[in-house]
């Protein structure tokens, strides 16, 4: 496949005063700060009543296709590995920040931290046409997540909060229906963050790397540069 990697010290494009051209807002949010933790690192603040959501569960089949996504395109049919460290500044229920795999409106992942009745939960939120969301407890705002894309799976992995004896969890596997999108060639692969009460709170992301994987294996990716 053509090379598709962000590097992994993304703070070489986080501490510049612009984002690197192969990454694209879906829905720009109107605050956005760069440099924001030891000269790298970017601060989402999210706009009012944003979302990612379809039709489960809330009144009149809700629909949200407004929420802030930061993301570069990748072949469909893929295997990349998506990974990132984020700090959440949570003011209100349901504010949520994360990693994001989008085919369009209606086939998604998000995954991340997501706050619900006031307590931080690992998330995700999966969606073929319907959203299907699951959490667990959580301790702490802040995570490092990892997304593996292997054609329409997903792998989601979460690293524990210890910090000497940390290691990745297994938390999600969940497939995305590539067979309703025959016509798409691409998909965007990214983060992702929302404030579906109010828009009072703000993220860090201090990198995103995005790597070729063999599998979801610890130590089987491959690095090929970004231009």
């Amino acid at each position: 496949m053509a090379p598709v990697t962000i590097p992994g010290d993304l703070g070489c494009y986080y501490g510049r005063s612009i984002l690197p051209p192969r990454l694209k807002w879906l829905n720009e949010p109107h605050k956005v700060e760069l440099k924001t933790k030891d000269g790298a690192g970017i601060r989402i603040f999210p706009d009012d009543k944003t979302d990612f959501w379809q039709k489960t569960y809330y009144p009149n089949n809700m629909r949200n296709n407004n929420g802030h996504m930061l993301a570069m395109e990748i072949p469909v049919d893929s295997n990349v590995m998506a990974e990132t460290h984020f700090n959440l500044e949570p003011v209100h229920q349901f504010d949520q920040a994360g990693l994001m795999l989008r085919l369009d409106d209606e086939h998604w992942i998000k995954t991340g931290i997501e706050v619900v009745d006031g307590a931080p939960k690992l998330s995700c939120v999966v969606t073929n046409v319907y959203s299907d969301w699951s959490t667990t407890e959580w301790p702490t705002n802040n995570l490092t997540i990892r997304l593996y894309k292997l054609d329409s799976d997903i792998v989601v992995e979460h690293l524990t909060p210890n910090k000497d004896t940390g290691k990745w969890e297994f938390m999600r596997i969940a497939r995305l229906r590539t067979d309703d999108t025959p016509h798409l060639k691409t998909c965007t692969l990214g983060l992702f963050a929302c404030a579906p009460t109010k828009s009072d709170f703000s993220v860090v992301f201090d990198y995103l790397s995005i790597k070729n994987s063999k599998g979801f294996h610890h130590g089987t990716e491959e690095t090929t540069e970004a231009p």
